[in-house]
């Protein structure tokens, strides 16, 4: 992608939600993630979600680069935006639960709020 004529050469970075934490997308954003597929995007979502899916999949724990506020990324990090809504202990993939099924809605009205 190259920028208009006169705009800076920067754009700033993908916005990635790692979606429901019981669901695909914390496994989907860590494997791309550590194949370098995320170079330019910034995952918004839960820092310890990603960690424990990490050692769930028996990954290479992937350097994360945790931040409070959307930044440019770092080449081989992925960075993500901790909304710290859950902990580790509420990762359970694959099942269906009040504290990470309303997650993504929260996330949203948080994302307007910050802007």
């Amino acid at each position: 992608m190259t920028a208009p004529q006169g705009a800076p050469a920067s754009l700033a970075p993908l916005a990635v939600t790692m979606g429901d934490p019981s669901g695909v997308g914390p496994e989907i954003a860590l494997r791309v993630g550590a194949a370098g597929g995320l170079p330019d995007a910034v995952v918004y979502g839960d820092a310890a979600i990603l960690r424990a899916g990490a050692r769930r999949l028996g990954l290479e724990p992937p350097a994360l680069r945790v931040v409070d506020a959307p930044c440019a990324p770092e080449p081989g990090v992925i960075t993500v935006v901790d909304l710290g809504l859950l902990g580790e202990g509420d990762h359970r993939p694959g099942v269906l639960d009040a504290a990470s099924g309303p997650t993504p809605c929260r996330r949203r009205r948080r994302r307007r709020l910050r802007a």
